[in-house]
């Protein structure tokens, strides 16, 4: 409620502001005083828009019974009337189809996103897959270098067992060939020098 209004309704009854608005033509049954009392501004400042041009006007004595005809003043409000309440239908059709387009295009709009989360949950769970398999397979690798080192490492053990062998061979051929060669000279020195 407007300022305005508050003060009318604070200064007069509600007969005083039914009086009012009958005067310029609002309906009164049903409608609160505060209703009345914003109705009661409109209607006035409505009122000295149309009041100010005919103030310069001599003044016409009022007429008990208003007939709207063709032309005049009467009629032009009539005309005016009747547009501004076909624009107000037009702009409420308007205002109506605008929102359903809205609606749609809110509507399509949450189905694209909708669509597109379940594409991006469907790409995540193959990149998860993915990645595992990834994890899989290194770690699947890994074993497999782990595998070739421990029979590396088991190769070189046999082979430092073979070398230790052969040098264990190697010894004992020298000890045969020192006793063979000690046994060749004490025998040469029995059979010569006997």
């Amino acid at each position: 409620m407007t300022e305005m209004a508050e003060k009318l309704a604070s200064k007069h009854t509600r007969a005083e502001i039914e009086d009012m608005a009958e005067k310029l033509g609002i309906a009164t049954a049903g409608v609160s005083k505060s209703k009345l009392s914003e109705a009661v501004i409109e209607a006035r400042k409505k009122a000295s828009a149309v009041e100010k041009p005919r103030a310069k006007e001599a003044k016409a004595p009022a007429k008990s019974m208003r007939s709207i005809g063709k032309n005049g003043v009467f009629a032009l409000q009539a005309n005016m009337a009747n547009m501004a309440a076909d624009m107000e239908s037009f702009a409420t059709e308007l205002s109506a189809s605008a929102m359903e387009m809205q609606k749609k295009g809110i509507m399509e709009m949450q189905k694209g996103i909708t669509a597109q989360i379940k594409e991006n949950e469907k790409g995540a769970a193959k990149m998860d897959s993915g990645v595992r398999e990834l994890h899989k397979a290194v770690a699947q690798m890994q074993a497999d270098i782990d595998k070739k080192g421990m029979e590396l490492q088991k190769g070189v053990n046999e082979m430092h067992r073979g070398v230790e062998e052969i040098q264990k061979g190697i010894r004992e051929m020298e000890n045969s060939y020192i006793e063979f060669q000690n046994d060749t000279m004490e025998y040469v020195k029995d059979f010569y020098y006997g």
